[in-house]
């Protein structure tokens, strides 16, 4: 739980797995507050990626990868989206 993964020392850490992160560069992880799910924010193609994370704290395969569109309101400034915290 939540509480578990905050008492980690990161000595203490090891590799479980990995899963690809599809067409992009992660800028941002988070885990859920019930550490069901790892939340990936993809500066650059302005998308999110959803995993799920399994009882040994391996990554589950992609749930789903939503891509966000449009750009702000100065487009000279940042003509599509970024994806971050």
């Amino acid at each position: 739980d939540w509480k578990q993964l905050q008492q980690l020392r990161p000595d203490s850490l090891v590799l479980a797995n990995q899963q690809p992160i599809p067409f992009d560069t992660a800028c941002h992880v988070s885990v859920d507050p019930k550490a069901e799910y790892l939340v990936v924010a993809n500066y650059g193609k302005g998308s999110i990626v959803l995993y799920p994370l399994e009882a040994n704290g391996a990554i589950g395969p992609m749930l789903q990868r939503v891509v966000h569109v449009g750009s702000s309101q100065h487009p000279s400034r940042q003509s599509s989206p970024h994806a971050h915290c």
